[in-house]
């Protein structure tokens, strides 16, 4: 299905396992919709049994309860929207993919990975590589929303993203041939001006970095 979530259940004969699907709300669930796509990318299961996906294109994070989510259907699936595009400043706006987006420029939310707090509650960290930006999100266990942060990089397209032990944050920098470490400050770890970068280039590698911002 397009815009879908599935959810394989392996048995003996793994051709032969059942799966169930599960179309996300607003989604365009067929190749002819006039729905503008959301583009689920990456998938990331919290220590509660919560799936997380980023929608690439939709410009959002949902949240699916495998306790409520029933096969065909949208039930128990949350779509949270992430920050419009900036538009104040020319340079820090969103890319556009190509071909454009007929939903109009997202953030590019990508890969994604999360932990529970001391409280209980999803910390979530994603590449925004649209707008060359690191996403944190904070959520109850009920799902509600409780934080959130959009920190910028530094770098051109971020990619992948890993937690570390200390609570930093790892991400590639597709285009700078280097990776990037982001530290949340604990007392303020929602406010992206305390949040310190360091990169790390990849030796004997190439760069694509963008001559107007040269680091």
């Amino acid at each position: 299905g397009v815009d879908t979530i599935a959810r394989l259940t392996p048995t003996a004969e793994l051709g032969r396992s059942p799966v169930e699907r599960y179309p996300l709300p607003g989604g365009a669930h067929t190749l002819d919709s006039l729905r503008n796509p959301l583009a689920p990318a990456d998938v990331f299961v919290d220590g509660r049994g919560i799936v997380w996906t980023t929608l690439f294109l939709g410009n959002a994070i949902a949240r699916i309860d495998p306790a409520l989510a029933r096969d065909g259907t949208g039930e128990g699936i949350t779509i949270h929207r992430l920050d419009p595009c900036p538009t104040s400043d020319p340079e820090a706006t969103c890319r556009e993919e190509f071909p454009p987006s007929p939903g109009g420029p997202s953030r590019g939310p990508l890969q994604l990975e999360g932990v529970l707090d001391a409280d209980g509650n999803t910390v979530l960290a994603f590449t925004e590589k649209d707008v060359e930006a690191i996403g944190v999100m904070r959520f109850a266990p009920d799902g509600a929303e409780l934080n959130r942060a959009d920190v910028p990089c530094d770098c051109v397209a971020p990619l992948g993203v890993a937690l570390g032990r200390d609570g930093s944050i790892w991400f590639s920098e597709g285009d700078s041939n280097a990776l990037g470490r982001l530290s949340l400050d604990q007392a303020r770890p929602y406010v992206a001006s305390t949040a310190p970068i360091e990169h790390h280039p990849v030796p004997f590698g190439t760069t694509n970095e963008d001559p107007e911002h040269p680091r």
